[in-house]
C-alpha cells in the first residue's frame, strides 16, 4: 500500500563549509574535491535504498545542489525539479563571514543584516515541503541545504540540532493525519565523515 513520505539529502561539501563560513541562498558556494566524492557515494545509498523508491528529484537553484544532483542523477537518472524556495535561508551581509563569529548574534537576532528572517524562512520550507507530500509508491528525493535540514529536523522534534551534516540522507514518513507531522523512519541512513 503506498504511503506518504520523501527524502531528504543535504548537498556535498562546499569551500564555505570547509571554512566553517557562511553561504545563504543568496550565495553560491561551489562543491570541493571531497564534496563530489560524498555525492557521488550519496548515489550509492540512494541506489540501494529499499521500497520506496525515490522517483523524482527536487532540489534549489545552487550550484552546489544542483552540482550534488547531476552527480547523484548520472547513476539515477530520475526527473529533476528545480524549486527556488529550497534555497538556502538569505544570510545577506554575513555570507562568508564566520559561523562562529557569527554564531552569538544568529541566536540573538531574528534576521541577519540584509538577509531573511528566521519565521519567513521556516514558512517557505514548510509551504514546499507540504506541497511535495504525495501518495504515491515512488517518494520524492529532495536535495538541498543545512538550514532547510535544520527546519525539518525541528519537525521531527530534534531541536538544537545544527542540520545535517553534509551528503546525509533521511527517509520520511508523514502522518496522513496532519501533513506537516514528520517522522524519521531511522537515523539518517548515510552520514560521510
Amino acid at each position: 500500500m503506498p504511503q506518504s513520505g520523501f527524502f531528504f539529502a543535504r548537498h556535498g561539501e562546499t569551500r564555505a563549509n570547509a571554512e566553517n563560513r557562511r553561504s545563504g541562498g543568496d550565495d553560491d558556494s561551489p562543491l570541493t574535491d571531497r564534496g563530489r566524492w560524498q555525492s557521488r557515494r550519496l548515489a550509492e545509498q540512494v541506489m540501494a535504498l529499499d521500497d520506496p523508491q525515490p522517483g523524482l528529484i527536487l532540489t534549489a537553484p545552487l550550484t552546489r545542489t544542483l552540482t550534488t544532483v547531476r552527480l547523484i542523477n548520472g547513476r539515477l537518472k530520475l526527473p529533476v525539479k528545480i524549486d527556488g524556495r529550497l534555497r538556502e535561508r538569505h544570510m545577506g551581509s554575513w555570507n562568508q563571514a564566520c559561523r562562529r563569529q557569527t554564531e552569538p548574534a544568529m541566536n540573538r537576532m531574528p534576521r541577519p543584516p540584509d538577509g531573511e528572517s528566521r519565521l519567513a524562512f521556516k514558512r517557505r520550507v514548510l509551504r514546499v515541503l507540504s506541497s511535495i507530500i504525495v501518495l504515491s509508491d515512488h517518494w520524492p528525493l529532495v536535495i538541498s541545504s543545512r538550514g532547510v535540514s535544520r527546519v525539518l529536523l525541528e519537525c521531527l522534534d530534534e531541536h538544537g540540532t545544527d542540520g545535517l551534516p553534509n551528503a546525509s540522507l533521511l527517509r520520511i514518513r508523514v502522518d496522513s493525519d496532519s501533513p506537516l507531522k514528520l517522522h524519521a523512519t531511522e537515523q539518517p541512513l548515510l552520514r560521510l565523515k
